[in-house]
């Protein structure tokens, strides 16, 4: 904030006047005379100066905002300096050749090991990190089935979820449609049921372990003897036991009885012309296998 003296003298030098009253107001207040001190200068004024001030007072007016003007480039110039040689103090030498000028370069002793750390420090935070390798192992198996111990054979069904906890309303309603074509209780509390899903713990390692996999399904497979006959409907459990050809009967290492996979729920209901086909396996699989 300006000082009076300041104020003054820098409205003087825009050319504006001040308003001074010539004429006193009736009943006003008579202020008293102040003289205002004048404002010392940072930079020490020569001889002729201070004649030219004593002989005109607009020119000491003048005079005091050129030098405070002056004293602020004079600041920012050294501020600015300053911080390039925060920023980088490697090039401080040429920032400030007035101070270097009469001595000898001679770094401090740490100084280059200062900078080759702040160098790999900022190098290590711009680099962009690295990904992460991928699992040299084939691509992750992530499956649920859902059993359903029927009769005449062993239905396997693929859910359409991986973590879903079993059959949806919708699909529940398919496998009762499926139950009541094939001559049985549509009803679903009527059979055992089951659930298996794959892989066991939410491990990525143990997911990509086809050889795991297919272990893990014969062992759930051959915990129930009562059937011969078991019907995948999906490929994914199929691909694990090296069932290749859809709709032809097959026999799994391990596993007792026949097995024989067709198209699943959910791609039956995407292609439904594939219905037709999944039907023909199942009753051809069911009447002569």
């Amino acid at each position: 904030m300006l000082s009076e003296p300041e104020r003054l003298a820098y409205l003087e030098s825009l050319g504006i006047t001040q308003y001074i009253a010539t004429v006193s107001m009736p009943q006003g207040l008579t202020l008293p005379d102040y003289e205002w001190p004048e404002v010392e200068s940072a930079v020490e004024p020569s001889s002729a100066t201070v004649s030219h001030r004593q002989d005109s007072p607009t020119a000491n007016a003048q005079q005091n905002s050129v030098t405070n003007s002056v004293n602020e480039r004079d600041f920012a110039h050294q501020l600015s300096a300053l911080t390039k040689q925060m920023e980088h103090p490697a090039s401080a030498k040429d920032l400030s050749p007035d101070v270097h000028s009469g001595q000898e370069d001679h770094p401090p002793p740490n100084a280059d090991i200062a900078a080759l750390d702040l160098g790999r420090l900022n190098k290590g935070l711009s680099a962009p990190s690295r990904p992460k390798p991928a699992l040299a192992n084939q691509s992750q198996l992530k499956f649920a089935l859902q059993v359903v111990a029927t009769p005449r054979c062993r239905l396997v069904f693929e859910l359409s979820l991986a973590d879903s906890p079993g059959l949806s309303s919708l699909e529940t309603q398919w496998v009762s449609d499926l139950l009541l074509a094939l001559g049985l209780d549509r009803e679903l509390s009527q059979y055992r049921t089951k659930l298996f899903r794959w892989p066991l713990v939410d491990n990525p390692m143990i997911a990509a372990d086809q050889d795991a996999a297919k272990d893990a399904l014969i062992s759930f497979l051959a915990g129930d003897h009562l059937h011969e006959k078991t019907v995948f409907l999906g490929r994914l459990a199929p691909q694990v036991l090296d069932m290749v050809d859809c709709g032809v009967p097959f026999t799994v290492a391990g596993h007792e009885g026949v097995c024989l996979w067709t198209h699943s729920l959910a791609t039956l209901q995407k292609q439904w012309r594939l219905k037709a086909e999944a039907w023909t396996h199942l009753c051809s699989f069911l009447d002569n296998a």
